[in-house]
């Protein structure tokens, strides 16, 4: 049973104590880093400060120091799908900030100082210039995406990545809850070796399988194979094939909130690819399309890493998922017109331009 309050609503330190398992009271962790620095808040807030709600000022000001902002920034929110999709979808905006490329130098100093009572051994030292850099940047995006992504109910509403569904703000679910990759060259503090590029949330392309489907076997009659070896009733031996080119994506930041991602993926070059000496019969350009709704494939929205793969088969809309399907097999690849006497091939078909921030993977 739970005991009324201390006349006047007053709770003394023993009432605190009690309830140790409910409250924090208080807080042991330092409020400074191993080298004594002020510690880096994990709370991204926007840059125009009107897009700050009451939790957005109060974390900022828990992490200012000497009027200086320990938070990263973000630059802009997303408005619309046309003209103001928000920093969120550019590679470099965010990077930009000029208080941001501050606190990303105070990191590379950091990381190059060996680690008070853990010897002389850096971070640069651990894992090599350039790679201590990519994590930096990879932290730096994650923080920035990551958390907050959304505010719908606190006052000012915004969404810094593309809205939910559910929000009714984003009707065709583009590019819902994705951040495109920062890309960068580095800091006046310290310059990249090699321009990086972060995960976002966002697919990269990290297998490409070319598969090989046999269409016609060698037939005894109309309607029986020919048996290499009776009595199988199975040809053995392949008369005519297609082939048709899988792209493996990958987003190694899972969980929610569940994404949408709008991509068009372009492969260049295959023209030339030959079996036998007999062209594939894929073309100079292969362009395919994604554009589904998170969770509309059957593999969840944010189930895994590998989710996205079934977006290449689905048309970009919503709806009955059997209705979704793309007309074309396998991803809008098509028969070629020219065909050959133990040869077929499949290509992916063009696909109308692409919105103004629809990044491509190539």
């Amino acid at each position: 049973m739970r005991l009324p309050n201390a006349a006047g609503g007053l709770i003394d330190s023993g009432e605190l104590e009690a309830s140790r398992f409910f409250l924090t009271a208080h807080s042991r962790a330092p409020e400074v880093n191993l080298y004594n620095r002020p510690r880096i808040s994990l709370w991204p807030v926007q840059a125009d400060k009107a897009k700050r709600t009451a939790k957005d000022k109060l974390l900022n000001f828990c992490a200012t120091t000497a009027g200086l902002p320990g938070g990263f920034q973000r630059a802009s929110t997303w408005e619309n799908n046309s003209t103001k999709q928000g920093s969120s979808q550019s590679q470099t905006a965010d990077f930009q900030i000029a208080r941001n490329q501050e606190l990303l130098s105070y990191l590379q100093r950091l990381t190059k100082k060996a680690a008070p009572g853990f010897g002389s051994d850096t971070f640069d030292d651990k894992y090599g210039s350039l790679n201590r850099n990519q994590i930096l940047l990879n932290m730096f995006d994650f923080i920035r995406w990551g958390v907050n992504g959304h505010n719908p109910y606190e006052t000012p509403k915004y969404h810094y990545l593309p809205p939910r569904a559910y929000t009714k703000l984003n009707p065709e679910w583009m590019a819902e809850s994705t951040a495109v990759p920062l890309t960068a060259s580095g800091t006046p503090t310290e310059p990249y070796a090699l321009k990086l590029k972060s995960f976002g949330h966002y697919p990269s392309v990290v297998e490409a399988a070319v598969v090989f489907m046999a269409t016609q076997v060698e037939m005894a009659s109309a309607n029986k194979p020919k048996d290499v070896e009776a009595p199988t009733n199975v040809s053995d031996k392949t008369t005519k094939m297609q082939a048709f080119l899988i792209l493996q994506p990958f987003i190694p930041a899972v969980g929610m909130p569940p994404r949408n991602p709008n991509v068009r993926y372009r492969v260049l070059g295959l023209e030339n690819w030959k079996v036998n000496g007999i062209s594939l019969g894929f073309g100079a350009q292969l362009v395919n399309r994604t554009w589904v709704a998170s969770g509309a494939t059957g593999d969840a929205g944010s189930a895994t890493a590998y989710t996205s793969l079934n977006s290449h088969f689905y048309k970009a809309r919503t709806g009955n998922a059997e209705k979704m399907m793309k007309p074309l097999p396998l991803a809008g690849w098509m028969p070629m017109k020219q065909t050959h006497s133990h040869l077929s091939a499949w290509r992916w078909t063009s696909l109308p331009a692409r919105p103004s921030y629809l990044r491509e993977g190539t």
